[in-house]
């Protein structure tokens, strides 16, 4: 990727689908690289692990296994997240502390950003994370956007991330929910029944 990259000095956009021989995503010398998306799914889960973009306004990245670590994204001003898993309530169950810590980080990266768009399971890990009593970073987000229907299994995620965006001025809800879709035929679905079905047992 370097190599490739090296040929290109006026890149301002870099899509990456399914990379996955791609470990360490080095962008530092990509001194006009602006928008980064990184797309990983449950399908083909291997993909970046570190991520070093110093330089890039917007990401969106779609997270799966393995997790992936925001190194650098100092410049960072708009990202939108969210975590794709397709696993069991077991596997929930298991890796509470994971997932737990791998939010809080992501979160701890984005505390400069202005606007931020969090998908459905992502929010609903933030709630796993307030029901746990784990404090979250204060964030200056100014337009925030949740890609996810109000209910109780996301409301303690949401609210504390409210409570700790003082300087929010704009708030987006698009009700989406995974039970519009069988779960037999959506990946994404699959993964948030077993997430909603851990939460109401720690609830």
């Amino acid at each position: 990727m370097a190599r490739i990259l090296s040929g290109c000095p006026v890149l301002e956009n870099l899509t990456l689908y399914h990379c996955g021989k791609l470990k360490v995503l080095d962008l530092s010398k990509s001194l006009r690289l602006k928008t980064l998306a990184v797309d990983r799914n449950v399908m083909v889960p291997e993909g970046p692990t570190k991520i070093v973009a110093p330089h890039i306004h917007y990401l969106r990245l779609l997270d799966s296994r393995p997790s992936c670590t925001l190194v650098d994204v100092a410049s960072l001003t708009e990202a939108k997240l969210d975590v794709c898993y397709a696993l069991s309530t077991s596997f929930f169950k298991s890796k509470a502390d994971f997932l737990e810590d791998m939010v809080l980080k992501m979160l701890e990266k984005l505390q400069n950003a202005e606007k931020l768009t969090f998908g459905g399971n992502f929010a609903k890990i933030l709630s796993l994370v307030e029901i746990r009593g784990v404090s979250f970073p204060m964030l200056k987000v100014k337009s925030l956007i949740l890609d996810t229907l109000i209910y109780q299994y996301v409301i303690p995620g949401i609210q504390r991330l409210l409570q700790n965006s003082p300087d929010l001025e704009k708030l987006i809800i698009r009700g989406r929910t995974c039970s519009t879709i069988p779960v037999y035929y959506h990946t994404t679905s699959f993964a948030c029944y077993h997430l909603v079905k851990y939460i109401q047992e720690v609830f």
